[in-house]
């Protein structure tokens, strides 16, 4: 224990101390698991910055807090991961939450380590926030080194809740992204196996209205169907490619840390946007040849059967559509 303790180093300065945190961000900053940043976090402000008692716990979207890593009262960096509670049932937690680059500072008050008091001294806790997000927060104490944290900690403490929380934002927008090209990738090829399946069954119907001396006419008709098909697969073709290409637009911005949020928000509408044309032409192909396989039915019938007139009436003029319009 005391040797470890010799191989940290307390700087001297804050100016000393915001350059050893620059250094350990940076290597902080390739991490891309929020919970091996957290403990890498917790190790670097011991070593670098000589802070022996750290710990960091999140919060979640219920509004539970749920521990982190964390120093014990050896000083052993340790999993507080089974420390789960309601925010609503830790008031002395609120302060440090209610607003960004807030640090709540405490002296002669009691420490704590798994819910047992563990000693007295000082004690300070900071947000960590990205955005208008918070995720949780930093918290540190003198335990293990009474009296000597240098009395600029805590205006430390808040610049390091601040990387912190940058960090952690930019990994859940990095898993937002990933979860969201995922389920694009699914949707191009469930689109795509829609397709197939249409070409198929045009393929299908061309065969057998050839075989059929009643449709004389079948090139032509079939030509008009695929003319009209052509334009809503063409516009979910045009709106696939776009929404690929902002896809990996956002994806070049997070590679190069250069993403920011108003960047994401609007390219998130923009890929919903084209989504949508996506689906509603897909609708129409998909109706194109309902009423086309629907008119094939009525003239390759062969016994008497009830038909309605509108629909059959509407049947055709939709597929000679094309020839119409000239």
């Amino acid at each position: 224990m005391n040797a470890m303790r010799n191989k940290q180093t307390i700087p001297e300065t804050i100016s000393q101390a915001l350059a050893n945190w620059h250094q350990q961000l940076l290597i902080l900053s390739h991490y891309d698991n929020s919970d091996q940043l957290i403990k890498a976090a917790v190790f670097s402000c011991q070593q670098a910055l000589g802070i022996e008692r750290v710990g960091i716990l999140l919060l979640d979207d219920q509004q539970w807090v749920k521990g982190a890593w964390g120093v014990d009262e050896q000083g052993q960096v340790v999993d507080i991961s089974d420390f789960h509670r309601p925010l609503t049932e830790m008031s002395w937690a609120r302060e440090p939450l209610a607003k960004q680059s807030f640090v709540a500072c405490k002296n002669d008050t009691e420490l704590m380590h798994n819910e047992r008091v563990v000693g007295r001294g000082w004690n300070a806790m900071a947000g960590l926030w990205s955005g208008e997000q918070c995720f949780g927060w930093l918290a540190v104490d003198d335990l293990l080194q009474p009296g000597q944290v240098p009395s600029w900690t805590d205006d430390l403490l808040g610049i390091i809740a601040q990387g912190l929380g940058m960090l952690l934002g930019r990994l859940k927008q990095h898993k937002e992204l990933q979860s969201l090209n995922q389920l694009l990738e699914a949707q191009v090829q469930q689109r795509s196996v829609e397709l197939e399946s249409q070409v198929d069954t045009l393929k299908r119907l061309e065969q057998e209205f050839l075989k059929s001396e009643r449709l004389a006419s079948v090139g032509n008709l079939v030509a008009g169907v695929a003319h009209e098909i052509s334009t809503p697969l063409g516009n979910s073709l045009t709106a696939l490619s776009m929404m690929n290409e902002r896809l990996q637009q956002l994806l070049q911005s997070l590679g190069k840390k250069q993403l920011t949020h108003s960047e994401l928000s609007t390219g998130l509408q923009h890929l919903q946007q084209n989504q949508l044309l996506v689906e509603q032409a897909l609708l129409r192909a998909k109706k194109i040849v309902q009423d086309f396989r629907q008119m094939a039915d009525y003239q390759t019938h062969t016994t008497a059967d009830i038909i309605w007139l509108k629909t059959l009436v509407d049947n055709i003029l939709a597929s000679h559509h094309n020839q119409l319009k000239r």
